[in-house]
C-alpha cells in the first residue's frame, strides 16, 4: 500500500512539473523534477524519459530510478515505466482524486533491512499517510512488477505482482486485486522456507473505523521448516472485518480458510477493549480427509508413528465468551468434537492395532473448569499381546465430567473371541464376552465411587463388582463381587485345559453364588479386610469308573479376614458347613443329611514371612465325632509345620459310611466302640517326624457272615515316626497294648488275649504272648516292625512256635474226610515285609500212620488279594490203608513216601507244583489194590473206568489186588496238567505194576498227554463214583 502511495506521490510531482510546462520550457522542467525527486528520494534518483500533455493531464516517466540509505535501512526503487493521467485544474486547486489513474511497469523494489531500529512504528500513521496519498488518485495499478524485503531474519520476494488499487472516501477505503503474484519467505538460517502462489481482491479501510473485506487464493503453498517440508494444492482465505479504534471494538463478520479436500474453517467474533472487555467468538472446522492431513503432518510426527494410517473425518465447532469489567470478569466456553468414521491403524512391534471410531464430544462452562460430555463409539481390530488376544471389540462410552470429577454414565464392551492363556499351551477361550460399566471418578482424590461393572461370558451367569476404589496413598475402599447361578459345568467347560488328565473324563454339575467383599478404611496404615462366600447348590460330580461321585450337595464356605493394627499381619476365620446330598467315595458312602459336616478353622497370616500361626481347626461330623487341628506353618525358605491332631470318633457310625452294597441289613458286619487319637506332626525342611497315640475303646465286631464275634477289644497304640531319623539304638521305650475281651466262631473261642505292645523310632513291637488253640498252643515270640522311610517298605522279625494242635479239632476237618492226629510247627525266624512273608523251620503233621512235612513257606504279596502261597511238602511213610479208609478213593494198602515241590498257590487254586509218589516195601504190611481204587486211578489217568459191563458182578467178592510197586509223578504248570507213572518196562509205563504170579496193573497208556487243570477238577469230583 505505501508503494502504491509512492506510486501517486510521483505522479503528483511530475504532474505540478508538467504544469510549469506553460511558463518554462521542457529542458527546465525535467531539471526542476530531477531536483524535486533527489529531494524526496536521494542523490540517486533519476529517470531515462520524460513526457507529459496538459490539456488532459498525462504524465509518462520511463527509466525510473529512486534510493535512500540511512544507518537501519536501504530502499532501491526503479520503474521501467509510471504513466499518470488526470485534471490539472483539480491537481491546481487540490481537488482530490486529481487523478484518473496511475499505473506503474515493471517496478522492482528492495528494501534492506541494515540494524534494528528503536524508533516506535506507527502503523496507524502509516496508513494514514498512505490513505492521504492514495486520495490524489482514483485508480492505482502495478504491473509485472518484483518487490524484494530483506529483514535481518529472513527474505520476502514478492514477484510477478500485479496489483490494482481503486481508492474512495479521499482514500479511506480502497478497493484492490492481486493476480498471478509468486511469494517465497525464506529464513537466513536455513530453518524456515516458505512459498505460494497468491490471488486476491477486497476492500480495506485505512482510516478508522478500519475495515477489512478480502479474499486470498493461495495456489499450492508450501513450506518447510527444519527437515520437514509441507505443502497443499490450494489454500483459500476470507476475511470481512471491522475495527473502531477509538471505542476499542472489533468486529469479524467472516473469517474462513479452505483447503479443497482438506479443511474447512468457518469464524466470526466480536469484542470491544476498553474499561470493560467483552470478547464473542464463534468458529467451526471441518476436516473432511483425516488420511491427507495425516500425510501432510506425517514428517513432524514423532518416528513410532509415521507409519500410522489415519482416514475418516471430524469437526470441531465452538463458541468462546468473555466479560471482564472491574473487579470481576466471566467467561462461557461452548464447544463440540464430532468423529465421522474415523479409522487409525498403529503398528505396536509386530502387532498391528486398528481402532474405528464416531461420536461426539460437548464442551461447556468455564474455560478453567469446563464440562466435558462424552459419547463415543468404537470398534477395535485384532489385539494380541502377551497372555490375551482378541478377534475385535465394539465399545460405546457415555460420560460426562469436569477437572474435578468424571461421571460415566455407561460403558459398553463387546469383545469377540477373546482368548487369554496364563500358561504355555493352556487359554481360556470365548467366543463372545460383553461388559457393561459405570461410576463416577473423582480426579482430584483419585477414587472411583459407585462403580458398577457386570461381565458377561457365555454360558456362565453376570459377574458383577460394585463398590469404591481410591488410587492414593491412604485412600479408602469398598469393594463387592458376586455371582449368582454360576454354572459349575459351564466354569468346569472353561478350565478343562488346566485341568489334570485324571480329572478329564470327570462329570461335574449344578450351580454356585458367589460373594466377596473387600474393605480398607482411610489411613495410610490401614489394611484391607475381606469377606466372602461360596455357596453351591445341586452340585454333582463323578469320576467314569462312578467309584468316586457325589449327588445333590450343598456345601457352604465363608471366611472372614482382617489386618492387625499397624502391622500387615492378616487374622482369618471361617468356616465350611455341608448338610445335603450324599457321596460315594469307593467303598465309602456318606448321607450328609445323617451325618452333616461343620468345619471351622482360624489363624494368623503373615505375608512378609510367608507364615501362620494360631491355626486352629475343627471338623465336626454330627453322630461320628470330631478332629482338631492346631499348629502353625511357614513356607520360607522352605515348608515347615508344627501341628497337632486330636480325635475322637464313634466307630460304629464311621464304619456305618462303608457302603455294603448287596449285603443284606442282616447280614451286614456291626461295629461298635470308639476310636481316639492324639499325634502331634513335625516337618523342618525335608524332615517330618510324626508321634503320638491312637486308641480304640470298648470295641465290638460281629460279623454275621462268618459268625464270628470280637467282644471288648481296647487298644492304646503309641506311634513315633521319622522322615529322617538320626542313628537309633533302636530301642522302643513307649509302651501300649492290645486286648481283647473275647473271640467267637463256630469254630474257635478265645477269651482274655492280652497282647503288649512296646514303640520306638519307626518300630513297633510285640511282645512275646502265647494263645491256647485247637487242644494246644499258638506262641508269638518277640515279634518288631520298621519302617525305612527312605523308601516307605517295613519289615517285621519274630519268630511263631504251633504247639502239638489237635489236627480233628482244626477247622478243615469235615464228614467226609476225618482227620487225626497232632500238628506242630518251630518257625525261629518270622520274616514280614509288605511284598513277602517268608519263615526258616519246619512243621509237621503226625496222620495216617506217618508224617507230613511242611518247608520252605512263604507268601508273596501277603496284603493283596492275589497274594501267592509257596511251600515243599513231604510225606514220610503214609499208610495207605488209614489213608484210603478217610478218603472215598477205594481201599489201597502199603506204605508209600513222597514229595511236592515248588507248590504255589495263587486265589486258593494250585497255580504249580511237582508230585512224586512212590510206594515203599515193609515187612508185614500188605500192598493191595481194592476194585474201586483201580477205577478212581483209571479215571484220574485216562478219564475212562477200568471194569464195566457183567464182569463187575464177579468182581465185588474179590477185596482186593496185589501189586508190586507203585509210582505215580504229575506236575502242573501254565493250567497244563500231566499225570505218569515212574515205573517203565518193555516200553509200557506203569502207575501200579503187579507180581510176577498174581495182581493188577494199571497201565497209562497216554503217558504225553496233557489236559487242563480244569479237567483234572473234574476227574477228581468223579473219583469215588465207581462201584466197588
Amino acid at each position: 500500500m505505501r508503494i502504491a502511495a509512492g506510486a501517486v506521490a510521483a505522479a503528483v510531482l511530475l504532474a505540478v512539473v508538467a504544469f510549469l510546462l506553460l511558463l518554462f520550457d521542457k529542458p527546465l522542467v525535467r531539471r526542476i523534477a530531477r531536483d524535486r525527486l533527489v529531494k524526496m528520494t536521494g542523490p540517486a534518483a533519476r529517470f531515462d524519459r520524460l513526457d507529459y500533455s496538459i490539456f488532459p493531464l498525462r504524465v509518462s516517466v520511463e527509466g525510473l530510478v529512486a534510493g535512500r540509505e540511512d544507518a537501519f535501512q536501504k530502499i532501491e526503487v526503479s520503474a521501467a515505466r509510471l504513466d499518470a493521467t488526470g485534471n490539472v485544474w483539480k491537481l491546481v486547486r487540490g481537488i482530490k482524486p486529481a487523478f484518473d489513474s496511475v499505473a506503474a511497469e515493471g517496478l522492482v523494489l528492495r528494501l534492506e533491512q541494515k540494524a534494528a531500529s528503536e524508533e516506535p512504528f506507527s502503523v496507524e500513521a502509516l496508513l494514514l499517510e498512505a490513505a492521504d496519498a492514495l486520495a490524489w488518485a482514483g485508480r492505482v495499478s502495478l504491473k509485472s512488477s518484483r518487490l524484494t524485503f530483506d529483514f535481518l531474519p529472513s527474505v520476502i520476494d514478492i514477484d510477478r505482482l500485479d496489483l490494482a488499487l481503486t481508492p474512495a472516501e479521499r482514500g479511506a477505503l480502497v478497493g484492490y486485486t492481486i493476480g498471478g503474484a509468486a511469494i517465497s519467505v525464506r529464513g537466513k538460517d536455513g530453518g524456515f522456507a516458505f512459498s505460494t502462489g497468491l490471488d486476491s481482491s477486497g476492500r480495506l479501510g485505512l482510516v478508522t473505523p478500519f475495515l477489512v473485506d478480502a479474499e486470498f487464493a493461495l495456489g499450492a503453498p508450501r513450506m518447510r521448516t527444519g527437515a520437514a517440508e509441507d505443502a497443499v494444492a490450494a489454500l483459500d482465505l476470507a476475511l470481512i472485518g471491522r475495527f473502531e479504534r477509538f471505542s476499542g471494538e472489533l468486529t469479524v463478520s467472516r473469517l474462513s480458510a479452505t483447503v479443497p479436500g482438506l479443511l474447512t474453517l468457518d469464524a466470526t467474533g466480536s469484542g470491544i477493549a476498553g474499561r470493560h472487555i467483552f470478547i464473542e467468538a464463534k468458529a467451526a472446522a471441518h476436516f473432511e480427509d483425516l488420511a491427507a492431513a495425516a500425510a501432510l503432518l506425517r514428517p513432524r510426527l514423532p518416528a513410532a508413528f509415521r507409519d500410522s494410517k489415519l482416514s475418516g473425518r471430524a469437526g470441531v465447532s465452538g463458541t468462546y465468551i468473555l466479560q471482564q469489567s472491574s473487579p470481576g470478569s466471566n467467561a462461557g466456553l461452548e464447544a463440540t468434537i464430532t468423529l465421522d468414521d474415523v479409522a487409525v491403524e498403529h503398528r505396536l512391534g509386530n502387532r498391528t492395532f486398528s481402532l474405528r471410531a464416531g461420536g461426539r464430544v460437548d464442551v461447556s462452562g468455564l474455560p478453567a473448569d469446563p464440562r466435558v460430555a462424552v459419547d463415543l463409539r468404537a470398534s477395535l481390530g485384532p489385539l494380541a499381546f502377551p497372555g490375551a488376544s482378541i478377534a475385535g471389540a465394539d465399545v460405546r462410552l457415555a460420560a460426562s465430567g469436569t477437572r474435578s470429577a468424571a461421571d460415566v454414565a455407561s460403558l459398553d464392551a463387546v469383545v469377540s473371541r477373546l482368548s487369554v492363556s496364563p500358561a504355555e499351551g493352556k487359554a481360556l477361550s470365548f467366543d463372545r464376552a460383553t461388559v457393561t460399566a459405570a461410576g463416577r471418578v473423582d480426579l482430584g482424590s483419585l477414587a472411583v465411587s459407585r462403580a458398577s461393572l457386570v461381565a458377561r461370558l457365555p454360558g456362565l451367569a453376570p459377574l458383577r463388582l460394585a463398590g469404591r476404589y481410591g488410587f492414593g496413598p491412604g485412600a479408602a475402599a469398598d469393594l463387592r463381587f458376586e455371582s449368582r447361578g454360576l454354572d459349575i459345568a459351564a466354569v468346569r467347560g472353561l478350565a478343562a485345559p488346566f485341568l489334570p488328565a485324571g480329572l478329564a473324563g470327570w462329570d461335574l454339575a449344578g450351580t454356585a453364588e458367589l460373594s466377596l467383599a473387600a474393605r480398607r478404611p482411610p489411613g495410610r496404615r490401614a489394611g484391607w479386610t475381606a469377606a466372602g462366600s461360596f455357596a453351591f447348590a445341586g452340585v454333582r460330580f463323578n469320576d467314569p469308573a462312578f467309584t468316586v461321585a457325589g449327588e445333590g450337595l450343598d456345601p457352604v464356605v465363608t471366611f472372614e479376614s482382617s489386618p492387625a493394627a499397624g502391622s500387615p499381619v492378616l487374622s482369618v476365620t471361617g468356616g465350611l458347613s455341608l448338610r445335603k446330598g450324599e457321596s460315594l467315595w469307593k467303598s465309602v458312602y456318606v448321607s450328609w443329611e445323617r451325618h452333616p459336616l461343620a468345619l471351622s478353622f482360624s489363624g494368623r497370616y503373615d505375608p512378609r514371612a510367608g507364615a501362620v500361626d494360631g491355626l486352629a481347626a475343627r471338623f465336626d461330623l454330627a453322630a461320628i465325632g470330631t478332629v482338631d487341628l492346631a499348629g502353625s506353618a511357614r513356607t520360607s525358605p522352605s515348608l515347615s509345620f508344627d501341628g497337632s491332631a486330636e480325635a475322637r470318633l464313634g466307630l460304629g457310625p464311621l464304619y456305618s459310611l462303608y457302603a455294603q452294597t448287596g449285603v443284606a441289613e442282616e447280614a451286614r458286619l456291626k461295629l461298635e466302640g470308639a476310636l481316639g487319637a492324639s499325634l502331634r506332626l513335625r516337618k523342618d525342611g525335608p524332615a517330618l517326624t510324626a508321634g503320638g497315640r491312637v486308641t480304640v475303646e470298648e470295641v465290638h465286631i460281629e460279623n454275621p457272615a462268618s459268625k464270628s464275634l470280637f467282644l471288648g477289644l481296647s487298644a492304646d497304640i503309641p506311634v513315633s515316626y521319622a522322615s529322617a531319623p538320626a542313628a537309633s539304638d533302636g530301642s522302643l521305650p513307649d509302651r501300649g497294648f492290645l486286648r481283647l475281651g473275647e473271640f467267637q466262631s463256630p469254630a474257635l473261642t478265645l477269651r482274655s488275649i492280652d497282647i503288649p505292645l512296646r514303640s520306638g523310632l519307626n518300630a513297633l513291637g510285640l511282645e512275646p504272648f502265647g494263645v491256647d488253640l485247637y487242644g494246644g498252643r499258638l506262641e508269638l515270640g518277640r515279634t518288631t516292625f520298621r519302617l525305612d522311610p527312605a523308601t516307605g517298605s517295613f519289615r517285621g522279625l519274630g519268630s511263631l512256635a504251633l504247639r502239638d494242635l489237635d489236627i480233628a479239632r482244626l477247622p478243615v476237618a469235615s464228614p467226609q474226610f476225618r482227620l487225626t492226629g497232632k500238628f506242630r510247627a518251630e518257625f525261629p525266624v518270622l520274616d514280614i515285609a509288605a511284598d513277602r512273608v517268608g519263615v526258616s523251620g519246619r512243621g509237621e503233621a503226625d496222620v495216617f500212620g506217618g508224617r507230613i512235612v511242611l518247608r520252605d513257606f512263604a507268601v508273596t504279596r501277603p496284603f493283596t488279594a492275589g497274594r501267592t502261597i509257596s511251600l515243599n511238602i513231604d510225606l514220610v511213610d503214609l499208610d495207605l490203608k488209614r489213608l484210603t479208609d478217610e478218603v472215598p478213593f477205594g481201599e489201597v494198602t502199603g506204605i508209600v513216601r513222597g514229595e511236592v515241590r515248588d507248590l504255589v498257590i495263587s486265589y486258593m487254586q494250585p497255580e504249580r507244583f511237582t508230585f512224586r509218589l512212590e510206594s515203599v516195601p515193609r515187612k508185614g504190611v500188605a500192598q493191595t489194590f481194592s476194585l474201586k481204587a483201580v477205577d478212581n486211578l483209571t479215571v484220574l489217568s485216562s478219564g475212562q473206568q477200568a471194569s464195566s459191563g457183567s464182569g463187575g458182578f464177579w468182581m465185588r467178592f474179590i477185596r482186593g489186588f496185589r501189586y508190586e510197586k507203585l509210582g505215580i509223578l504229575s506236575t502242573l504248570r501254565n493250567d497244563t496238567f500231566t499225570l505218569n507213572g515212574t515205573i517203565r518196562e518193555g516200553g509200557v509205563e506203569y502207575l501200579v505194576k503187579k507180581p510176577a504170579l498174581f495182581g493188577i496193573s494199571v497201565v497209562n497208556r497216554e503217558p504225553d498227554k496233557v489236559i487242563s487243570f480244569k479237567e483234572m477238577t473234574s476227574r477228581l469230583k468223579r473219583v469215588g463214583q465207581s462201584e466197588k
